[in-house]
C-alpha cells in the first residue's frame, strides 16, 4: 500500500543520508484543512541527526508549496527533540485496548 501511494504521489518518501550513505527514511503525506494544506510525517526511522537535516528539507519543500504547517504524530520523546526546531505539542491521543483488541 505505501509503495503504491508513493508511486501515485499520494505520499512522499524522503531518503535520510549522512551525505554519502542512506541512514534512514521519512514518509509524509499532505492533506487539506480549513485554512489550507498541511504536510504530515507518518513515519521516520534511522539516524536522528541526519533525519533532522532532512526535516529541514521537508519544511522548505512544504513552505514552497504554501502549506500552512508540518505535523509530526509521534511519541512524547519527539516533542522534546523537536522543540528546539520550533515544534510545539498541540494535542494528545488517548487509547484503551479492548478485550478483542491487541
Amino acid at each position: 500500500e505505501i509503495e503504491m501511494d508513493v508511486l501515485a504521489r499520494l505520499r512522499q518518501l524522503w531518503m535520510v543520508t549522512d551525505g554519502q550513505n542512506i541512514t534512514g527514511a521519512i514518509l509524509t503525506h499532505t492533506y487539506e484543512v480549513q485554512d489550507g494544506e498541511m504536510c504530515q510525517i507518518d513515519f521516520a526511522g534511522g539516524d536522528l541527526e541526519d533525519g533532522l537535516k532532512t526535516l529541514d528539507e521537508i519544511e522548505q519543500w512544504a513552505a514552497s508549496r504554501n502549506m500552512i504547517a508540518l505535523r509530526v504524530d509521534g511519541r512524547g520523546g519527539w516533542a522534546k527533540k523537536l522543540k528546539p526546531h520550533g515544534y510545539q505539542e498541540v494535542t494528545r491521543i488517548l487509547e484503551k485496548d479492548l478485550p478483542n483488541g491487541r
